[in-house]
């Protein structure tokens, strides 16, 4: 009875332990992992913002001001394609991001070759910085199968996205924070933010 009381404790403690892990490996004090095509992941958290915002203002002074900062598009754009995503499921997604008002406008074509099963995705849009790759807009779309009568096996479904992307705007204020902190004015933008651009597919 003892080494069965004993057992439970212990089992117990495991598992607080383990949710505790899990807790933590949730938490806004973990990195989103950056999707395979970007080279960096970006912080969830304000103080890991601001610390790469800081870096950034740094890097800033002393190439001597935002104004010599080099000229980016007013839109990215980009198309990417995913052939093999959820077994056989295939997803094209086109994107035009335009940095001075955080828009996304995204297009994404599904093909469903499977006889009874459908196809549904998310395509993710991530913004690329000198900070860290920040998660933007999702974009939805599902294809029936192909002995669906109820809808196509081939499927194109568009959205228009606003404002999608907060963890760039607040990254974007604490560059300007930190750049006023150094006696320079806070005039770093969006569009001098931005480094490219990158979409990943998930499963819906």
């Amino acid at each position: 009875m003892f080494r069965t009381s004993l057992r439970r404790t212990l089992v117990g403690l495991a598992a607080v332990a383990a949710m505790a892990t899990a807790a933590l490996a949730g938490s806004g004090s973990a990195a989103v992992a950056a999707p395979s095509d970007s080279p960096k992941a970006a912080a969830v958290d304000s103080a890991r913002i601001k610390a790469a915002a800081y870096k950034e203002a740094a890097r800033i002074k002393a190439a001597g001001g935002v104004t010599t900062l080099a000229t980016y598009p007013s839109v990215w754009t980009l198309s990417k394609r995913d052939t093999t995503y959820d077994g056989g499921c295939d997803a094209t997604t086109s994107v035009s991001y335009y940095p001075a008002n955080d828009q996304a406008v995204m297009r994404t074509t599904i093909t469903d070759p499977y006889w009874f099963a459908a196809c549904r995705v998310n395509a993710r849009l991530w913004i690329n910085t000198n900070g860290g790759s920040f998660p933007s807009a999702v974009n939805y779309a599902m294809a029936c199968a192909v002995t669906d009568a109820s809808c196509a096996s081939t499927q194109t479904w568009t959205g228009n996205y606003y404002g999608a992307t907060p963890q760039l705007t607040a990254y974007v204020d604490s560059v300007n924070a930190a750049l006023v902190s150094m006696g320079l004015p806070p005039t770093y933008t969006r569009a001098q933010a931005v480094t490219g651009i990158s979409i990943t597919h998930s499963k819906a």
